[in-house]
C-alpha cells in the first residue's frame, strides 16, 4: 500500500491550495445532486467537483480511469479530424473524509438524452466537410466513432448511457465526450460491443421520427469508417503503462485494481 499511498500524498488537494491556483473556485454554483453524486461548478478555474460518499479507493480508481480516458480520447482526436473528449482529472479534496471529492475540468455540451431539447436542423460543422450536418446526424457521426475507440481498444464504460455521453455542437469544434468512468474495465469485448448498441438505441429512442432515426444508424455507421487508430496501432496499454509509471501504482483495468487491491466488482457490472 505504500504506493497508494504516495499517490494519495501527489494527488491530494487543499481548498487553500486549489484557491492559489484558481481563485474562486470553491463558490457553488448551482450545485446539482445526481444520483449519489453531488457537482459543483467551480468558477474561475473551469472545474468540476464531484462529491460522493464512498471509499477513498474507489474515488482514486475514478481518478486514474478518468486520465486513462482523457489521454486516449487525445490520442485518437490528435490524428483524427473528429474531436474526442474526458474530463481532465485534477486531484482530490479531502481524502481523509468519509465522503471524498474529484476534482476534474468542466466537460461542456449536452447529454445525449437531452439534445432532443434542441431544434433538429441546427447545422453542424464538420471538419473536412464542406456542408454541415444536422444536429442528430452530426451527434449519430461522432457517437460512431467513438464507439468504434471504444471497441478497438476494449475499453467498457460500464455505465455507458444517454447520461454520460456529452455532445458539443457549439464552439470551434464539435466534440463528444464521456463522463463518470468510475467502473472502468477492459478486456470485455463483448460487454463493450453490448455498450454500443445500447446507447445508439437509447439516442435513437429520444426522436419520433423513423426517418431520423434511419439517418442516425447510417451516420453512426460513417463514424465507425472514418476513424482511424494513431499510426495504425492500438493505445489503450501504451496510455495505461504511462499513467502507473507517472503515478507510481499498477492500475489493471482488466481486473479493476490497483496495486492488487480488488476496486470495481465485476459482479455487480455483469449486466452490462
Amino acid at each position: 500500500m505504500r504506493s497508494f499511498d504516495t499517490l494519495l500524498d501527489k494527488i491530494s488537494l487543499s481548498g487553500d491550495e486549489i484557491q492559489r491556483v484558481s481563485p474562486g473556485a470553491f463558490v457553488k454554483y448551482t450545485p446539482m445532486k445526481i444520483m449519489s453524486s453531488q457537482l459543483e461548478l467551480a468558477s474561475s478555474g473551469g472545474w468540476l467537483v464531484k462529491r460522493k460518499k464512498r471509499d477513498i479507493l474507489k474515488t482514486v480508481y475514478e481518478f486514474l480511469a478518468l486520465n486513462v480516458w482523457h489521454d486516449l480520447l487525445k490520442s485518437y482526436s490528435d490524428c483524427n479530424d473528429l474531436l474526442f473528449r474526458a474530463p481532465k482529472p485534477i486531484g482530490i479534496l479531502r481524502p481523509d473524509s468519509e465522503t471524498s471529492a474529484l476534482v476534474m475540468t468542466f466537460l461542456n455540451g449536452y447529454e445525449l438524452r437531452k439534445l432532443n431539447q434542441l431544434r433538429k436542423t441546427i447545422p453542424v460543422k464538420i471538419p473536412q466537410q464542406e456542408e454541415p450536418l444536422p444536429l442528430f446526424s452530426a451527434c449519430a457521426l461522432y457517437l460512431g466513432a467513438l464507439n468504434r475507440i471504444k471497441e478497438w481498444e476494449g475499453l467498457q464504460h460500464s455505465d455507458y448511457d444517454d447520461r454520460h455521453v456529452i455532445f458539443s455542437h457549439t464552439g470551434e469544434q464539435p466534440s463528444i465526450g464521456v463522463v463518470d468512468v468510475e467502473n472502468t474495465l477492459t478486456n470485455y469485448r463483448a460487454g463493450v460491443a453490448k455498450e454500443s448498441r445500447q446507447i445508439l438505441d437509447a439516442f435513437k429512442s429520444v426522436i419520433y421520427s423513423e426517418g431520423i432515426r434511419s439517418t442516425i444508424e447510417e451516420w453512426s455507421k460513417v463514424g465507425n469508417d472514418v476513424i482511424k487508430a494513431p499510426n495504425s496501432e492500438l493505445q489503450l496499454t501504451r496510455v495505461v503503462d504511462n499513467i502507473n509509471n507517472t503515478f507510481g501504482v499498477e492500475l489493471d483495468l482488466r481486473h479493476g485494481t490497483i496495486d492488487g487491491i480488488s476496486i470495481v466488482d465485476k459482479k455487480s457490472l455483469s449486466k452490462c
